[in-house]
């Protein structure tokens, strides 16, 4: 009787498990081509006039981004658990943080356009008759600045996990998240 088992192909002495095709196979190369000219096409008929029939406009800009991103959670999310076997919720604090660091700049974004018409604090700092804004808030109102707490923020934390492991639990080999 042969089962599942039976019929997978046998490993000889040396032999590595998965096949080394490189990072960029030819289905990966056609894939990366196509959302780089997805992505262009986005943001090429976004800059084209309002009547023209290829004008994409902001809130579908706006939306792209917004899929694309949870996409980009979901996927990070699948790579794990599907291949690792994994279930990493530590996904969900790097994505909250990044979220965080980039509504930072978003809320000075709105300035004295707000409820409150608060041109330096934001309208829930005001509401909560915050004086001046925190420390960790300096630079937010520039993107880069923001950018830059993006990428490092979820490091950071990731960082300081692992030292943690280090430090207290005693592993060295293992990350967690």
């Amino acid at each position: 009787m042969r089962t599942l088992l039976s019929t997978a192909p046998v490993l000889r002495a040396g032999q590595d498990p998965l096949p080394h095709e490189g990072l960029f196979n030819r289905s990966t190369r056609v894939f990366l081509l196509l959302t780089a000219l997805f992505a262009l096409a986005v943001c090429g008929g976004s800059l084209l006039p309002q009547a023209s029939a290829l004008h994409v406009p902001g809130y579908l800009v706006a939306l792209l981004g917004k899929y694309l991103t949870y996409a980009l959670l979901a996927l990070s999310v699948d790579l794990i658990w599907g291949y690792m076997g994994v279930l990493s919720l530590g996904h969900g604090a790097f994505f909250a943080l990044g979220g965080y660091a980039f509504g930072m700049y978003l809320m000075r974004q709105i300035g004295a356009r707000g409820v409150y018409g608060n041109p330096d604090l934001p309208d829930f700092m005001v509401f909560l008759n915050w004086k001046e804004l925190p420390w960790f808030w300096t630079g937010s109102e520039h993107f880069w600045a923001a950018a830059l707490l993006v990428a490092l923020l979820p490091l950071q934390k990731k960082k300081l996990l692992f030292m943690f492991q280090q430090n207290f639990l005693g592993s060295r080999n293992n990350m967690i998240s």
